[in-house]
């Protein structure tokens, strides 16, 4: 089965981190959809219609729309939408409040912690409800 991603970060080199990461998994993936901004991801995700659960990474810190603001909108999408997605914080935060905070988020599975690696990937592909 291939695996497809989006990675929501403001950041240009960890969007690259993240996509090496994915490619150098050695797992079997399909799109891999990159975004600077919370904007453009829900933009985006409002019209996609992947034919299977995508997995979601999002950085807490951006400017204009955080991770956080990202969720609150994402969280009001149709059940229907969200279903199809398994969202992470993927952040450089080590702050307690941010790990307390994204618990509120159902949709929310995990909180890790950058760099991401190809270990990484391999260990969120592993614990993926089937």
């Amino acid at each position: 089965m291939a695996y497809h991603f989006i990675i929501i970060d403001d950041n240009k080199i960890d969007l690259l981190v993240a996509f090496k990461a994915i490619e150098m998994s050695h797992i079997e993936h399909g799109d891999i959809h990159q975004f600077q901004s919370g904007t453009d991801a829900l933009a985006f995700i409002k019209t996609y219609k992947p034919k299977q659960k995508v997995i979601m990474l999002v950085d807490i810190q951006m400017p204009v729309m955080n991770g956080f603001q990202f969720m609150d909108e994402f969280e009001a999408l149709p059940a229907k939408t969200k279903k199809l997605f398994h969202c992470m914080f993927l952040t450089s935060s080590s702050n307690d409040i941010d790990r307390l905070r994204a618990q509120k988020y159902p949709s929310i599975k995990s909180f890790l912690n950058k760099p991401f690696t190809s270990e990484v990937v391999a260990g969120i592909i592993k614990n993926l409800p089937a």
